[in-house]
C-alpha cells in the first residue's frame, strides 16, 4: 500500500514518488548525476531515474545503497519528506 504525502499544491503524491524527488533534490545539490551514484551505489542509472521520477517503487535495500553516494543516512534522507495525510 502506498501511502499518499501532500505536494505544495495540496495534491496527493504517493511517498515513493515523494521520497524519489526529495533523493533527486538532495542528489542535485551535492552536484552528483545520477551515473556517479549508479557506479558509486551499483544500482543501474536507469533504475535511479525511475525512482526518482516516480514511476519506479524502491526496495529498502536498493534505497540504502543509493544514498552511500549522498554520504547521509536513509533515516536522514526520509526525514527531508514532508508529513504524509492519513
Amino acid at each position: 500500500m502506498k501511502l499518499p504525502v501532500l505536494t505544495n499544491k495540496n495534491e496527493l503524491m504517493p511517498l515513493s514518488a515523494h521520497l524519489g524527488a526529495v533523493f533527486r533534490r538532495l542528489r542535485l545539490a551535492q552536484h552528483l548525476s545520477q551515473r556517479v551514484v549508479a557506479r558509486l551505489s551499483g544500482i543501474a542509472r536507469s533504475d535511479i531515474s525511475l525512482f526518482e521520477r516516480g514511476k519506479q517503487r524502491i526496495y529498502l535495500d536498493t534505497f540504502e545503497r543509493i544514498c552511500v553516494p549522498l554520504g547521509r543516512r536513509p533515516v536522514l534522507v526520509l526525514g527531508e519528506t514532508e508529513e504524509v495525510a492519513y
